[in-house]
């Protein structure tokens, strides 16, 4: 819920298309038919679009997320003693909850159409924390020689 109270917050002036995602630098920012921009934050102010996503965010987030382990029997069973059971269902970092998370990534995921993490390891490499990165702020490319995905995150609005 938390995430909708930031987002459908006190009735502010649409903010210049500089602040929607790099659109102005190809000046080609979404419009609608009455010539207004486009943008996640604009359309969480539509009762319609507020409703479907709240929806969406908290029935998916609201989803158990267990971890399992497979028996030698080619069964499985749930697996509370492995070190990310509590890191996916109960606390992903010292801030949020599970579930506070996953509605933040599914909201995220659909007005901009992508969500990230990222993974706080510990020094044997184990998952630690999972932090949520603002989607504006991070970008994703293949590199060319490894063919691996490499992500970026940098120059957080304040």
């Amino acid at each position: 819920m938390k995430l909708f109270k930031r987002w459908f917050g006190a009735a502010t002036e649409l903010e210049p298309s500089s602040e929607y995602g790099g659109y102005e630098l190809l000046d080609t920012a979404p419009m609608s038919a009455s010539g207004q921009s486009i943008h996640p934050d604009n359309a969480m102010r539509l009762a319609t679009v507020y409703a479907c996503i709240r929806v969406l965010a908290e029935s998916i987030a609201a989803l158990p997320l267990h971890v399992y382990r497979y028996e030698t029997d080619g069964g499985k069973a749930l697996a509370t003693d492995h070190p990310l059971y509590s890191v996916l269902h109960d606390l992903p970092n010292g801030e949020v909850t599970s579930f506070d998370l996953r509605e933040n990534l599914v909201g995220h995921l659909c007005l901009r159409g992508n969500a990230y993490c990222q993974i706080i390891r510990d020094g044997a490499g184990r998952v630690r924390e999972l932090i949520q990165l603002p989607t504006d702020n991070t970008s994703v490319r293949r590199d060319e020689k490894t063919k691996k995905l490499i992500y970026r995150h940098c120059c957080e609005k304040l």
